[in-house]
Parts: C-alpha cells; sequence; structure tokens
C-alpha cells in the first residue's frame, strides 16, 4: 500500500503543515503539550503533528503515533485519517493495510473527504478489504461531492483504481 499512498500523504503534509503551523505559533510547545495532557484532542492532534514533522520538538514517529492515536481515540477525523495513512504506509507502526482501513473508515462515516477517497483507494485495489469496485465508486462518489478533486478525477474517466 506503501505506493498507493505516496499522493495522499503529500497531501495531508501539506494541510496538516498549514494549519497545525497557524496553530503552533499561537502557543508554545509546553503549552500545546499541557492541552494535550489535559485530553484536547486538537492539541494532540496537532502535537502529534509536530513529533512526526520536527517542528518545535525532535521528529519521533512513535511519539507522533502516539498523540495521533489519542487524539483518534477521543474521535477525531484527522487523527483516524492520519493514523490510517501511517499503517497505509508503514510509518511508526507495522504496515498493515487491514488497520489502515479501519482508522480510514472511521473518518470516512464523519465525512472526512480523503478518508472517504483513501476507502475507495483501498476498495478499488483490494488493499486491506476485498476488491469492491461497487464499494470503491460509492466512496468516490462522497469524496468527490464535496469537492474531493482526485475522487472527481476517478469517477470521470470511469476507474475505480488509483
Amino acid at each position: 500500500m506503501t505506493r498507493r499512498y505516496t499522493h495522499l500523504i503529500a497531501a495531508s503534509i501539506f494541510i496538516a503543515a498549514c494549519s497545525a503551523s497557524i496553530s503552533a505559533q499561537s502557543e508554545t510547545v509546553d503549552e500545546r503539550r499541557a492541552k494535550a495532557e489535559q485530553g484536547d484532542a486538537r492539541a494532540q492532534y496537532t502535537l502529534g503533528f509536530m513529533y512526526a514533522y520536527g517542528v518545535g520538538v525532535p521528529e519521533d514517529d512513535a511519539e507522533a503515533v502516539r498523540w495521533y492515536r489519542l487524539a483518534a481515540d477521543q474521535g477525531d477525523a484527522s487523527a483516524q485519517y492520519t493514523l490510517g495513512l501511517r499503517y497505509g504506509t508503514g510509518i511508526g507502526v507495522p504496515q498493515d493495510d487491514a488497520e489502515a482501513v479501519r482508522w480510514f473508515r472511521q473518518a470516512a462515516d464523519q465525512g472526512l473527504a480523503p478518508a472517504q477517497f483513501s476507502l475507495g483507494v483501498a476498495y478499488g485495489s483490494g488493499e486491506g478489504v476485498p476488491q469492491d469496485e461497487a464499494e470503491a465508486v460509492r466512496w468516490f462518489r462522497l469524496a468527490a461531492d464535496q469537492g474531493h478533486d482526485l475522487a472527481q478525477n476517478n469517477l470521470e474517466i470511469g476507474r475505480a483504481h488509483v
């Protein structure tokens, strides 16, 4: 699944970098960590990002996953999606397509378009789930209806694969 998620990782890094850098600028790492330790899911997600990319802290994939998981367990869709990417690529965790799909589904069920697209990719390729073209199209359509360009492209060219 690693090669299939390269474009997703690039897009998610850009989006996360924009939101996390804006958010992180207004708080110190210690202030962010204090909020995260008190259970603030958004602070946990942002702290995970900071560890993933070495923003104000040493880069540490295992620590990033720990903070992402805390936020994901509280229902943070962005953290769930990010954990899916991590499992899909094996960054900071053992590579596991089925676990990637599990996290993508949680975020997709909350309406997160990139997660819906990722489920479409999984069903289209049969990675982590049985291959199912109709299910791939269903997830692509949900993402496309929210303006997700890659999902729209897949539907326009009539492909359920990426």
